[in-house]
């Protein structure tokens, strides 16, 4: 047997529907909660767009300073997310570390329009006990005021499998 390489279409196909079944049930199970999804798009502001020089300062300035993406500002935007619901709406963190979970996927921009900025596209899970108090109009204005290096767009809500 062969071990995957991981980049072969084969084994970007299998990925990407292993994925897809993750998501199906996480998304059966929220609902069965009586929760929502909520699907949105953080851009960055051109200004403030991570480079690659930002972690290699020998590529300022050259051909290999492209635009990239900065775990960092994940991260910290999840934890403002949480600490936006306890300070905001007075939510228990441990409903909200129980019942919100998220998958996200990072692109670049591929019209003119979008000069190939990076964006990361987020499908959230809010579960029962947390939908209960949380709100999607609510939870769609924590969003935006947490991500502070551009704009959230898209911000669809889903109550329901439709199969």
């Amino acid at each position: 047997t062969k071990a995957p390489c991981g980049k072969c279409p084969e084994c970007r196909d299998r990925k990407a529907r292993e994925w897809e079944f993750r998501t199906y049930w996480e998304a059966k199970d929220t609902w069965r909660s009586g929760g929502y999804r909520l699907f949105n798009t953080n851009t960055y502001k051109v200004r403030l767009r991570p480079k690659v020089s930002d972690f290699v300062p020998e590529f300022k300035n050259s051909i290999l300073d492209y635009t990239c993406f900065n775990y960092e500002h994940w991260k910290r935007y999840t934890i403002d997310v949480r600490n936006y619901l306890k300070r905001q709406y007075n939510i228990d963190p441990e409903l909200v570390k129980d019942n919100l979970k998220y998958i996200c996927c990072t692109e670049y921009g591929t019209d003119e329009d979008h000069d190939h900025a990076p964006h990361i596209h987020v499908l959230w899970d809010v579960k029962g006990p947390l939908a209960r108090v949380l709100d999607p109009k609510l939870f769609s204005h924590c969003l935006r005021e947490c991500w502070k290096y551009g704009r959230t767009d898209g911000l669809h809500y889903y109550y329901g499998l439709e199969e």
